[in-house]
């Protein structure tokens, strides 16, 4: 039966951690994002665009939100993987 707490105790720690470490880490992916390409960058590709047979915003947007998003996606593979070690070294 203790066992079965402490194993819950370590999940919940876990789950815990990593929600908040994944949680703040894309709000500061988010934050860089919207500040560089909604604003400074974004502008600068506003202008460009008149002279281009496209629009650069739109581009460059779309490469910015896969940039967060791939970010994203390794901090959470990198918390998993402290995550599992120190769960795995207390069992």
């Amino acid at each position: 039966m203790g066992e079965m707490i402490k194993f819950g105790i370590k999940l919940a720690l876990t789950i815990a951690m990593a929600t908040t470490f994944f949680v703040a880490i894309t709000t500061i992916i988010n934050l860089l994002t919207t500040v560089l390409f909604d604003n400074i960058i974004g502008e600068v590709l506003g202008i460009m665009s008149a002279c281009l047979p496209f629009n650069a915003l739109a581009v460059f947007s779309a490469i910015g939100t896969s940039t967060a998003a791939i970010l994203s996606f390794l901090v959470a593979q990198k918390i998993f993987e402290l995550t599992n070690g120190v769960v795995t070294a207390t069992s």
